[in-house]
C-alpha cells in the first residue's frame, strides 16, 4: 500500500461474494485456506468475520467459524464487523452513514456474534474507521467481556489441539520447496 490510504476495493468484492455464498461454500473455502496454512507449517490458526457486514451475515460467519473451532480445525475466532463501512451505510441518498454503522457493530451486531467469538478487531485506517470510531467497538466488547468469552473453548484445550496438530505435522515427511 506504500503509505496510501486503503481504498477497500478487495473487501467490498469479498463482502458481496460472502453474502451470496451458501454456508457449505463458506465452510469449504475456510477449510481450504486452513489446509493451505497447515501445509505451510502454521500451528495456530485464527480467523475473523468481517466479510458479511450485516448482523445476519456476521452472525452466520461467527457461528460457522465457532463450529470449526469447536471441531479443532482452528484455534481462535475474532469478530471484525468493523472491517469496512458497507455501501448501504455510505450516507448518500438518505442512507445511514458510518457513525450509524459503528452503532450497529458495537450494539446489535456484537450481541449477535458474542456467543461465538473470543476476540474483537477493528480496521483502523483511512478509508475504513478513524481512531474514535475504532475505540467504540472494543469498548462495547469490554463492557460485555464475559459474554464474548463465555462459549470460547478453554485455553488449555486450544493449546492441546495446537500441540496435536504440530506433532502430526512433524511426522509428515518434508515437502520439497516449490520453485516457480
Amino acid at each position: 500500500m506504500a503509505g496510501q490510504a486503503y481504498a477497500a476495493g478487495g473487501i467490498g468484492v469479498t463482502t458481496s461474494a460472502t453474502r451470496e455464498a451458501s454456508d457449505e461454500r463458506l465452510r469449504t473455502l475456510v477449510r481450504a485456506r486452513l489446509a493451505e496454512a497447515a501445509a505451510g507449517g502454521t500451528t495456530t490458526l485464527e480467523t475473523k468475520t468481517g466479510y458479511g457486514l450485516t448482523v445476519a451475515d456476521e452472525a452466520r460467519a461467527a457461528r460457522l467459524l465457532a463450529a470449526l473451532a469447536e471441531a479443532g480445525e482452528l484455534d481462535e475466532v475474532t469478530f471484525l464487523g468493523a472491517h469496512l463501512v458497507p455501501s448501504e451505510y455510505d450516507g448518500q441518498g438518505g442512507r445511514p452513514g458510518a457513525e450509524e454503522y459503528v452503532d450497529l457493530v458495537a450494539g446489535e451486531m456484537l450481541e449477535a456474534v458474542a456467543p461465538h467469538v473470543r476476540w474483537i478487531d477493528v480496521f483502523c485506517e483511512e478509508g475504513a474507521f478513524d481512531p474514535a470510531q475504532s475505540e467504540r467497538v472494543p469498548r462495547a466488547g469490554a463492557a460485555r467481556a464475559s459474554a464474548c468469552a463465555s462459549t470460547a473453548t478453554s485455553w488449555a484445550a486450544r493449546r492441546g489441539r495446537a500441540r496435536r496438530r504440530a506433532r502430526r505435522r512433524q511426522r509428515r515427511p518434508p515437502q520439497p520447496p516449490v520453485i516457480g
